[in-house]
């Protein structure tokens, strides 16, 4: 029986395993994203131990096929990606690619599938897209929220231009060092032939992708650890745009009553000093004017302490208010 052409196996390998891959359970990582430069690598490091059977990469949101990779075949590209797409099996279990000589084509999201034995199926998704904040300047948000801890949120991408959208990307911004913005892909919403596909990433909270991919991130309750950049990517026909949110999430409502009933209680202690230091000018009262400190810390120290006593958790924001306050008497009673 004659060998099957190397052409046909890799014919036989797709129409096989893409209809398998599409209904199947896998593990999904979280995806991340590059900056299109030539060179770039798309990471698909598998975390499992374990067999390679087979590594496949494809391009949102057409599907299309990139490259194939077998231990035993070799690797397989299409044509456009031909000699300028490489495996760089680092180890075992490593499908990630690198692309050389990339063009404004190659922004997209891509999905890269690894096969293993005997655990199955691993994908992870990556966001190549282009520079649009430089790592020399700094980022300045397009629009600001400000909540509450313990509250509800939805932080919203809408697109406001009249161009059909292909996808809405929402990341997180991270300043890494030397001043490297990267993101963190948290959802992508991608349209294609008239219905809309959502892919999440987030730890926490929920997505949503509308008709009109307009995407949402829903976080019930927003806690301290949300707060920072996030940003929003929309890719038209004929353009590419983004916009920048800046979350700002402030101590809960019971922390901020604290902090304005301790303000009020310092203040009427001022008021009721200078007016006894006016009123009595016996023996037993004396003014010191800026000979404070000791006694500053002393107050300091009794007010955490019981604080702590009932209020275990006091974040170090209200200590920092409490510090201010007090630095602002400069007149004391002492007996």
């Amino acid at each position: 029986m004659d060998a099957v052409p190397k052409d046909c196996w890799y014919f036989l390998v797709l129409v096989i395993s893409l209809p398998f891959l599409k209904v199947s359970e896998q593990v999904r990582a979280s995806g991340s994203s590059v900056w299109l430069q030539d060179g770039m690598v798309l990471d698909c490091l598998c975390p499992w131990t374990g067999k390679l059977s087979m590594v496949s990469w494809i391009k949102q949101p057409d599907k299309e096929l990139l490259a194939i990779y077998h231990p035993e075949y070799g690797a397989h590209f299409a044509k456009m990606y031909d000699g300028r797409v490489e495996f760089l099996k680092a180890s075992p279990m490593d499908g990630s690619i690198s692309i050389r000589n990339v063009t404004d084509k190659d922004v997209g999201l891509y999905s890269c599938s690894l096969q293993a034995f005997p655990e199955g199926s691993w994908t992870k998704d990556t966001l190549v897209e282009k520079q649009v904040i430089s790592a020399t300047t700094s980022i300045h948000p397009d629009s600001e929220l400000t909540v509450s801890e313990n509250d509800n949120l939805t932080l919203r991408c809408l697109h406001v231009r009249n161009d059909p959208v292909n996808g809405v990307t929402m990341e997180r911004l991270k300043v890494r060092e030397g001043g490297d913005v990267r993101g963190q892909v948290l959802a992508v919403c991608s349209v294609h032939q008239g219905s809309v596909e959502l892919r999440e990433f987030v730890s926490r909270g929920s997505v949503t992708c509308s008709d009109t991919a307009n995407v949402s991130l829903h976080l019930h309750p927003v806690s301290q650890e949300d707060g920072g950049m996030y940003r929003c990517h929309i890719s038209t026909n004929n353009d590419s745009y983004a916009s920048t949110i800046l979350l700002t999430v402030f101590p809960s409502r019971g922390w901020r009553l604290f902090s304005v009933g301790l303000n009020l209680f310092v203040l009427i202690r001022c008021c009721v000093v200078l007016n006894l230091t006016k009123l009595h000018k016996s023996k037993l009262f004396r003014l010191s004017l800026n000979t404070r400190p000791m006694i500053v810390n002393t107050r300091l120290m009794i007010v955490k302490s019981l604080s702590l006593w009932y209020i275990p958790s006091v974040p170090s924001i209200i200590w920092q208010d409490i510090t201010a306050r007090l630095g602002n008497i400069n007149t004391v009673l002492v007996l």
